[in-house]
């Protein structure tokens, strides 16, 4: 083999070995930034959470209060927070008939759950692990289906949307949609969990 033979084939290793080298930094330049852009993500993108509270009073269970938390790196703008009781079940004692309420809204509308006009709870603005308490109170209208002895709450659920700007000076509006379904224990006692918003239509 000569000498100009065996030059070339090892050019053409060097090649190929400098090749594979620019093609795994590629891939690791790449992997690093995806890696960049996840924690960019988990850093700016908003979590809400929504908890409830124990009944105030318990014959009440839209007395209770309900916990908003910003569970993200960054306070969150204009906050606005819409609630209200979705399809209330009574049924009379003295006929036997359902009674079917929905308060507010439509049951299978956009992210904003239905509402068309501002909600009076209001912040300017929801900071990071600084939970704000909102109350969803039974419409005024509907109260005396409460009062009423002769009415018994079979079911129910609330609907809590929280929309806010993610970013104080731009024109960016998200919103955020909690389902909770009301429940009794072995006591009686009223208490509300968080449901999926697909489990059963509001």
């Amino acid at each position: 083999m000569s000498k100009s033979t065996v030059q070339r084939q090892v050019e053409k290793e060097l090649a190929n070995q400098r090749k594979s080298k620019g093609l795994w930094k590629g891939f690791w330049g790449a992997v690093a930034v995806v890696a960049t852009l996840i924690a960019i993500y988990q850093f700016i993108w908003p979590r809400i959470t929504v908890t409830p509270q124990a009944p105030l009073v318990a014959s009440d269970p839209f007395s209770a209060m309900f916990s908003v938390a910003n569970n993200a790196w960054l306070s969150l703008y204009d906050v606005d927070f819409s609630c209200a009781p979705r399809a209330i079940i009574f049924e009379s004692t003295v006929s036997h008939t359902p009674i079917a309420i929905t308060s507010s809204g439509l049951r299978d509308e956009d992210s904003k759950g239905g509402f068309t006009s501002p909600s009076l709870q209001k912040k300017d603005r929801l900071e990071p692990d600084h939970p704000h308490t909102i109350a969803c109170p039974f419409p005024e209208e509907w109260k005396n289906m409460l009062k009423n002895s002769s009415n018994v709450l079979r079911s129910a659920n609330i609907l809590i949307v929280t929309t806010y700007h993610p970013v104080k000076l731009l024109p960016i509006q998200l919103n955020n949609q909690h389902r909770f379904a009301l429940i009794q224990d072995e006591h009686g006692n009223y208490r509300w969990v968080e449901r999926s918003l697909k489990d059963t239509p509001l």
